[in-house]
């Protein structure tokens, strides 16, 4: 059976990128205190791995397709690095296990977990906000989920925001507002499937939380802006 190159660079290049990615989330939930001792290492040696394997499998395409004298050759060559990509991709997909779950371990890790929608209402009803239980400092995530998605794997979310403030109750209701983030806002308003995740912390712990938070979802998904993510501006 025929086996397209180009295909296998791609699979492999895909590996690379999400073993690279797991060593960051690995590390900043070993921060927020999950124990994952056990993977860093192998995840770190599979991403190395796995951009070799890209590098061999791109040599043998460009030597494949070039002189018809030695394309055989460099065919059956190419064919050995996709046979590493593949194991290689393997090995990314189970980093992509380990990343799920640090990252369902972060979030169990909640105080408090509840629709957003119902914490918004429950908001609206207080008499004072100041004895509501959220008028303290502390980090945040709001997740968006499949509709009709109930279960308690909360590392299979559609989209993220970390969000922290010196007064959460307040930066809480706000996330959802035209004055807010825009994603949220859009969930929350086509009345989405979103989740409140609420992280009370000491005030002189909330910068180092939030950006352990940021470093720890990192990815497609987040949606907090590039320039909010530590690991974008030392990694990308």
């Amino acid at each position: 059976m025929a086996v397209n190159l180009k295909n296998v660079k791609d699979t492999v290049n895909l590996a690379a990128e999400v073993l690279g990615a797991a060593a960051a989330v690995i590390e900043g939930a070993k921060q927020l205190g999950v124990d994952v001792d056990a993977v860093g290492g192998a995840v770190k040696d599979a991403a190395g791995g796995a951009a070799n394997g890209a590098r061999v499998v791109a040599d043998g395409i460009g030597k494949g397709f070039g002189a018809a004298a030695d394309g055989v050759g460099a065919a059956v060559g190419a064919l050995g690095g996709a046979a590493k990509a593949f194991q290689d991709s393997r090995e990314a997909a189970e980093a992509r296990k380990k990343i799920n779950a640090a990252r369902q371990s972060i979030i169990e890790g909640a105080s408090t977990v509840m629709p957003l929608h119902k914490f918004v209402c429950q908001q609206d009803k207080a008499a004072d906000a100041a004895f509501n239980g959220f008028d303290m400092p502390g980090c945040y995530l709001i997740a968006k989920y499949q509709k009709g998605d109930h279960d308690k794997n909360y590392s299979d979310y559609l989209g993220i925001y970390v969000g922290s403030s010196e007064h959460m109750s307040e930066d809480i209701v706000s996330t959802p507002t035209r004055q807010g983030d825009p994603d949220v806002y859009a969930d929350y308003k086509y009345h989405q499937n979103v989740m409140l995740f609420v992280f009370p912390c000491e005030l002189k712990d909330l910068e180092e939380r939030r950006d352990l938070l940021l470093r720890s979802f990192d990815g497609k998904r987040l949606y907090n802006d590039a320039d909010a993510s530590l690991s974008r501006w030392g990694d990308r």
